[in-house]
């Protein structure tokens, strides 16, 4: 079985949940290889290139300038490619507007079109300020996407919510749909690993806590409601830190906040990190926040950051909304709070800190639970499963 993922294939220094999510389940499945599965990428990028990714084949294709005039030259390119992989199933990775997922609405396949919606990004768009809602570009994207939807054979999706979304809304089957958590390589990210090396990067003292996020900074991210939740902190702990990790259009406006509320000493910008880096400073921090808010429809789906935080042991303060409710509720593996609320934040995290057996007992909690649930290899399992029902029906 042949299985061609068109996708931008994301270098190990990329972060984000797409990035993250799919260069994990493209190295994940080459554990199933003895199932007959061959994996095949087919990408753009800066220059032409083929590679082996453990034993998946990438196959990288020159992103000419003159593609983004005439984008239908690269569906001619795309097209030789797939032709020459010839395969059974072709798996497009997010309904975001581009050659891959085009290709997959225009071009007359015979095999079967998988799609990962990760999030729907007309709703994304707007929630981020790049997109009018009802504008017409709003409404192109709009139809295009739930074009691309209709026309795949099969959708997985990150939470129940966007499942529903996709029924109530867009008329989808459930049938047709698939719900498949994120993942997390819990070898990986793991809570031995030794965090002092960023500690001592940034002048961390051994005793100071450490409140982490990780996401890029946008509104929507919620990064200002855990800025404006550290004056309350500091006034019982005064050498709190928290980092902020990623860029982002808010960055200036944190740093603004920070200052105001006089907590700018305390407060740690990073910029991006390689994806690499990430479970060391995940291992300097003690605590995960997670303050997303729901923005025109647009909430936050299964967080890689929340997952990646329980493998390690780290207690998880997450906003009550989407996939972050929807892992944690019910099950003691982390703390929600109502979304865009600073002051919760501030007494999650004032508890996480006066009590270090609860705080313990969460992460403790947390791992067992992506250990023995959220791990890649069940998530590859899962997929590898529909591959061959989709297979068969070819």
């Amino acid at each position: 079985m042949k299985v061609a993922m068109l996708c931008k294939f994301p270098s190990s220094r990329e972060a984000g949940g797409v990035a993250t999510h799919t260069r994990c389940l493209i190295k994940h499945l080459e554990e199933h290889t003895h199932r007959k599965l061959v994996v095949y990428v087919l990408s753009f990028g800066e220059k032409e290139q083929a590679m082996n990714l453990g034993k998946a084949k990438v196959v990288l294709m020159k992103l000419h300038w003159y593609y983004h005039i005439f984008p239908f030259l690269a569906l001619l390119r795309l097209a030789r490619e797939v032709q020459k992989v010839n395969p059974s199933i072709i798996h497009v990775q997010g309904t975001n507007i581009s050659p891959y997922s085009l290709y997959a609405i225009f071009t007359p396949l015979s095999c079967k079109k998988l799609v990962t919606i990760h999030n729907l990004s007309f709703l994304e768009r707007v929630a981020q300020g790049h997109l009018k809602r009802n504008s017409l570009r709003f409404r192109l994207i709009f139809q295009l996407e739930k074009l691309i939807i209709k026309k795949s054979d099969h959708v997985f999706v990150g939470t129940s919510r966007l499942k529903n979304y996709l029924i109530d809304r867009f008329n989808v089957e459930s049938r047709k749909i698939t719900v498949i958590f994120n993942g997390v390589d819990t070898g990986e990210f793991n809570h031995f690993l030794n965090g002092e090396v960023i500690r001592k990067k940034y002048g961390i003292k051994q005793n100071d806590f450490v409140l982490i996020f990780a996401k890029a900074l946008v509104a929507n991210n919620g990064p200002q409601f855990a800025v404006r939740a550290l004056p309350q902190v500091l006034e019982k702990y005064p050498s709190a830190k928290l980092i902020l990790v990623g860029e982002g259009p808010l960055k200036s406006e944190l740093v603004k906040t920070a200052k105001q509320l006089h907590v700018f000493r305390n407060t740690i910008f990073t910029g991006i990190i390689p994806h690499e880096m990430m479970k060391y400073y995940l291992a300097a921090s003690d605590a995960v926040v997670i303050p997303s808010v729901a923005t025109h429809g647009y909430e936050e789906g299964c967080s890689i950051l929340m997952l990646e935080g329980m493998a390690m042991g780290k207690p998880i303060i997450a906003s009550q909304i989407g996939g972050l409710k929807e892992i944690i509720d019910g099950r003691e593996i982390g703390i929600l709070v109502p979304q865009g609320d600073s002051q919760s934040i501030a007494s999650a995290v004032i508890q996480i800190i006066k009590d270090p057996k609860y705080a313990k007992t969460i992460g403790e909690k947390a791992r067992k639970y992506v250990t023995e649930e959220m791990t890649w290899s069940k998530i590859v399992e899962k997929t590898v499963e529909l591959y061959e029902k989709l297979s068969r029906n070819t």
